[in-house]
C-alpha cells in the first residue's frame, strides 16, 4: 500500500533531488531503513523541516533503488549497479547493504582485470571484505601486474602495494619488474617516481 501511495504521490512528505531527478518518498519510510535519514529527520537538521532535500554524490538510479528497496522491492544488482548501490548505501548508512552487495561483488564479480578498482572501493567505504580483496591481490599479483588496471595506480597505492610483505611472487625481481612497468606506462612516472624517494 505504501508503495501505491509513494508512486501516485499521496501524502509524501519529501522530494529527493538527485541528479536531475526527483524521488517523492515519506520521510517515515525512509527514516525507518536508513539511519542516515533518521538522522536527518529527527534531529535539528535544516532538512527535517524541508520538503526538497539534495542528496549528493549518489548515482540517482542507485539512490532510487534503495528508496524503492525501502518500500518492500527486491533490490536488483547486476555488474553495471553493484558499486554504485554500495556507494549509495554506504553513504545512506545502510550497511547491511553495502556488505552484502560487497560480500557478492567480492565473490562472483572480482577478476583480475578489477581487483585494484574493487579493493580502492571498498578502502573508501571502510568494507569489512576489503581484507579478503587485499588478500586476493597478493595471492594473484603477478597477474593483475599484466592488466590496464594496474598501470593506472597512483605512486602512493603502487608503492603501498609493493611493500607488501606477503606478495606471492617467485622473486623480488617481479616487484621490481611491476614497477617497471608502472613507470614506463607514463614517461612523467620517471619524474614522480624519483621525487617519491
Amino acid at each position: 500500500m505504501l508503495r501505491n501511495h509513494r508512486s501516485a504521490g499521496i501524502l509524501c512528505d519529501v522530494e529527493l533531488l538527485v541528479g536531475d531527478e526527483k524521488i517523492m518518498a515519506h520521510k517515515i519510510v525512509l527514516a525507518a531503513s536508513s539511519p542516515y535519514f533518521t538522522a536527518m529527520f529527527t534531529t535539528d537538521m535544516l532538512e527535517a523541516r524541508q520538503e526538497s532535500i539534495r542528496i549528493p554524490n549518489i548515482d540517482p538510479a542507485a539512490l532510487r533503488d534503495l528508496v524503492m528497496h525501502a518500500y518492500g522491492d527486491n533490490l536488483v544488482v547486476s555488474k553495471e549497479n553493484i558499486q554504485n548501490i554500495i556507494v549509495a548505501a554506504n553513504f545512506l548508512q545502510m550497511h547491511d547493504i553495502a556488505e552484502k552487495c560487497a560480500t557478492y561483488l567480492f565473490e562472483h564479480l572480482t577478476n583480475e582485470a578489477n581487483a585494484l578498482t574493487v579493493s580502492r572501493l571498498f578502502t573508501a567505504i571502510g568494507c569489512s571484505v576489503a581484507m579478503k580483496v587485499e588478500q586476493y591481490i597478493k595471492k594473484d599479483f603477478r597477474s593483475i601486474v599484466m592488466c590496464e588496471e594496474f598501470l593506472e595506480l597512483s605512486l602512493e597505492e603502487l608503492t603501498q602495494i609493493l611493500s607488501w610483505d606477503d606478495l606471492c611472487t617467485t622473486s623480488e625481481q617481479d616487484t621490481f619488474d611491476a614497477a617497471i612497468r608502472w613507470i614506463e606506462h607514463d614517461p612523467e612516472r620517471t619524474t614522480a617516481a624519483a621525487r617519491y624517494e
